[in-house]
């Protein structure tokens, strides 16, 4: 059976001191904080992300801590919480007519420039009880898995 979420991502304010609390009350691991530019794809409208984010190594479920910003897709307005949960779902599948998605709305879009050709979507959180759901294709599992573990680089986004 496929597990139902393989992560959530958490808005904070200061990831070193978030990373400190999660993993005292989870008692779980986290890699290294890394800066990653994500590029996302919304309206038509595309722009540079650059994100402080550290997982646990404890997982799945795994923790994807997100230093937040003053204003943008990440912005800490809204204040410090969970921002996405993440799910693997079919390279296509989203984009299926008779999928489980469907009724969600996509409010923005992580293309990924590597060889895998796949592309991360993210739903409105109007659609799911003010919580977005981070759609990952199936040809990026590989290459982030082993990021989280701690046995390759970053993934290659936008």
């Amino acid at each position: 059976m496929r597990a139902p979420f393989f992560h959530v991502g958490i808005l904070v304010a200061d990831l070193s001191i978030a990373i400190e609390n999660f993993s005292r009350v989870f008692e779980v691991e986290f890699n290294e904080p890394a800066m990653i530019r994500t590029p996302l794809l919304s309206n038509d409208d595309r722009r540079n992300y650059d994100m402080r984010v550290s997982y646990s190594r404890n997982g799945p479920p795994f923790l994807e801590l997100i230093e937040g910003h003053d204003v943008g897709y990440f912005s800490l307005a809204g204040g410090e919480g969970v921002h996405h949960i993440g799910l693997w779902v079919g390279d296509g599948e989203v984009l299926s007519d008779s999928n489980r998605f469907r009724a969600l709305h996509i409010e923005a879009a992580i293309p990924h420039e590597d060889t895998t050709g796949t592309v991360t979507r993210m739903s409105s959180p109007s659609m799911l009880h003010g919580v977005r759901l981070e759609m990952v294709e199936e040809g990026d599992r590989v290459g982030l898995e082993a990021w989280i573990g701690g046995t390759a680089g970053q993934p290659r986004l936008g």
